[in-house]
């Protein structure tokens, strides 16, 4: 039978400390402007001229940052830049799209540009009754607009001409007691003839007597 042995042979503890390594500025700088030391991205290719003096910009106005709090600025900036992406897509959609809130095509054309004849020989008041009984109330609408620029156009408030926008005539109508009435029956009429509203009798009927009352207050 093999002896054990009772008592435990003690294990020698390593007390030697490895030396720490010390490399010289000039070696240093020999090393590390090797080409293999040169950072590159993923691909391979340089991180560009751009991109170190976006990295110059944002170490002079943040001071030295950890890599995370790179990304997270980065992440930040491209967050609001597809904000501001969206909101301006949103912004082109309702313009496009006219009513009260915006000019919307008629900045840009004339709803009146197929009347080529002189408006002051025009027989609006026929138009717009013949629309009424059709019951086309968006025609009679855009001719009881026309009506208003007829008579604005007789009494020398603006100068008719059929390329003509409503904003335009807006600038020029400088009648400030009736001017906001005139606003809101041209931004109304917009927001029926190019926004596609719903109207009907009743919402015609409306406007309708809005437009007598601006009509009579030209005339005055």
């Amino acid at each position: 039978m093999t002896a054990v042995n009772a008592f435990p042979i003690p294990v020698k503890q390593d007390t030697l400390k490895p030396m720490p390594l010390k490399v010289d500025k000039q070696t240093e700088q020999e090393i590390f402007s090797d080409k293999d030391y040169v950072y590159t991205n993923e691909s391979g290719k340089s991180s560009g001229f751009f991109q170190e003096l976006i990295d110059w910009l944002i170490k002079k106005t943040f001071g030295n940052l950890s890599p995370e709090s790179v990304n997270g600025f980065w992440n930040g900036v491209m967050l609001l830049l597809s904000a501001l992406f969206i909101a301006g897509l949103i912004f082109l959609i309702l313009k496009m799209k006219g009513g009260r809130l915006f000019k919307g095509e008629s900045a840009r054309t004339s709803v009146f540009a197929d009347i080529v004849e002189d408006i002051q020989s025009i027989n609006i008041d026929d138009l717009v009754q013949k629309a009424i009984d059709q019951k086309d109330f968006r025609v009679a609408f855009r001719y009881s607009f026309l009506k208003s620029l007829q008579l604005m156009n007789n009494k020398k408030f603006i100068d008719w001409k059929p390329y003509k926008t409503n904003y335009e005539y807006y600038t020029e109508f400088d009648v400030e007691k009736i001017k906001p009435l005139f606003k809101d029956l041209y931004t109304g009429f917009e927001y029926v003839w190019y926004g596609d509203a719903p109207i009907n009798k009743e919402i015609y009927d409306r406007y309708h007597s809005e437009f007598d009352d601006f009509n009579r207050q030209l005339s005055v």
